[in-house]
């Protein structure tokens, strides 16, 4: 852009600023192909270039009301441009890593979003269900679980935590009407 269309960007801008609406095809026709090309040649794709152009763009008339007239029009255009290029580039970044990181899970034999959030209803359900029993009943069947047995008779545990199991069932038949 020569000094001459840097000038003419300038006093649109400062119409625009000032609230002349007829200003706005002087603001954008040198700006959007200036604006496209830059954060293109930034992001190295021109599908996110053209949307960043365009979030940047939009920004800069929004905005054009806190733009102060003794400032470069076109430095303060390329400062948002290039903001919304580095958000791009963020979002892209975290887009990668939680991809990657999901493909890892899974590649690793972890669950898919969808098996964890089975999992996760069904531990609601059982701990639901759980809350139920008494608490003879849980200490029972938390020592199951931790594979200790509390100093009473073998017979006499085993007998607890059978006791504890049918409630646990008959429980969780009552809140979810299935076995």
């Amino acid at each position: 852009m020569n000094a001459q269309e840097r000038q003419a960007l300038q006093d649109a801008l400062t119409r625009l600023a000032d609230g002349d609406r007829a200003a706005f095809d002087h603001v954008f026709t040198p700006l959007w192909p200036l604006l496209r090309r830059y954060c293109t040649r930034l992001l190295g794709d021109a599908a996110a270039g053209e949307d960043a152009a365009q979030l940047a763009l939009e920004k800069i008339l929004s905005r054009v009301s806190d733009w102060t007239p003794g400032r470069d029009a076109l430095s303060w255009a390329i400062g948002i441009a290039t903001w919304e290029c580095r958000t791009e580039r963020q979002r892209r970044a975290r887009h990668r890593a939680s991809a990657g990181s999901e493909a890892e899970q899974l590649a690793a034999g972890g669950q898919s979003p969808e098996e964890a959030a089975l999992l996760e209803n069904l531990r609601a359900a059982a701990l639901e269900a759980m809350e139920t029993l008494q608490p003879l009943d849980l200490e029972t069947l938390s020592a199951l679980l931790r594979d200790e047995r509390p100093a009473i008779g073998a017979a006499t545990f085993r007998k607890r935590v059978e006791r504890a199991l049918d409630r646990l069932r008959k429980n969780w038949r009552e809140l979810h009407g299935t076995d």
